[in-house]
């Protein structure tokens, strides 16, 4: 009795229930959806937690200064306290004094080589051979043949007094120190500013022998061996000469010497 009824009640009930299974096109469970199931998520192992990690702090860094505001300009570099300093200048800027004109056998042998040219690629050998022959052509002339280098070194000699003047009238204190200082360095001998003329001479008197050398250095002789054989030689010989002359040839340098030390020691007794 029971069952007949339920499928009377099921048979009644069938059409409505169908219906109510009937989904409007229009409604929101018809159009398309992104939603999809979520995934199953595994527990991250060490290594790949940490790459993770370096990645997402890797694209912060790049975020960060990205969003960073923008630097008005960059700033300049520091030089090196090498290029800081202004370059000193060297000898050659300076301008160092004009050099004393050639002596006159180096005159001469200028000369010489004008005439006689050594050829490209000397050899020692070949420039001690065009020495010697310079110097045999030189003993072999006369005093009257050697007389123009004579003359043309007593010009240049007094054109360089002049020149040599003119140039410490125009170079102040400051430019002989720096001058000075440069060739300390290169352990060269210093400059001297000459003394003037309105400047007090006080030396000391010239001894008999001194006096004796200054009189040779204006001599024929003294000139040749000077010029020559350089200054050692050259007082090696005034020595020699010196030593050969009498007692009575010496008087005359030694009274000298005597009446200007005499002046020198009352003048100093005054002041």
């Amino acid at each position: 009795m029971v069952l007949p009824f339920l499928v009377k009640q099921l048979a009644r009930c069938a059409p409505a229930m169908l219906a109510a299974r009937v989904v409007d096109p229009t409604s929101a469970l018809t159009r398309r959806t992104f939603l999809t199931t979520a995934r199953l998520q595994f527990i991250a192992t060490p290594a790949a937690h940490a790459a993770r990690t370096k990645e997402a702090a890797v694209r912060k860094k790049a975020t960060d200064k990205a969003s960073a505001p923008a630097k008005s300009g960059r700033k300049p570099k520091v030089q090196k306290a090498a290029d800081a300093k202004k370059k000193k200048p060297t000898l050659k800027q300076l301008g160092l004094p004009p050099k004393r004109p050639l002596p006159i056998y180096a005159a001469f042998y200028k000369s010489f080589l004008q005439q006689h040219p050594l050829p490209k690629g000397t050899t020692k050998e070949m420039f001690l051979e065009s020495s010697r022959k310079a110097a045999a052509l030189w003993n072999s002339y006369t005093d009257v043949e050697k007389q123009p280098f004579y003359d043309e070194y007593q010009v240049a000699l007094e054109q360089h007094k002049k020149d040599l003047e003119e140039y410490w009238k125009e170079t102040p204190v400051s430019k002989q120190r720096e001058m000075n200082r440069l060739l300390r360095a290169k352990g060269k001998s210093i400059l001297h500013r000459p003394r003037q003329e309105s400047e007090p001479h006080d030396r000391r008197p010239l001894t008999p022998f001194f006096r004796f050398l200054v009189e040779f250095r204006q001599s024929n002789e003294g000139r040749a061996t000077l010029n020559d054989h350089g200054y050692t030689k050259f007082t090696a010989v005034a020595a020699e000469r010196w030593r050969a002359l009498s007692e009575v040839e010496k008087f005359s340098y030694r009274e000298a010497t005597k009446r200007e030390n005499e002046e020198y020691k009352r003048k100093h007794a005054q002041t």
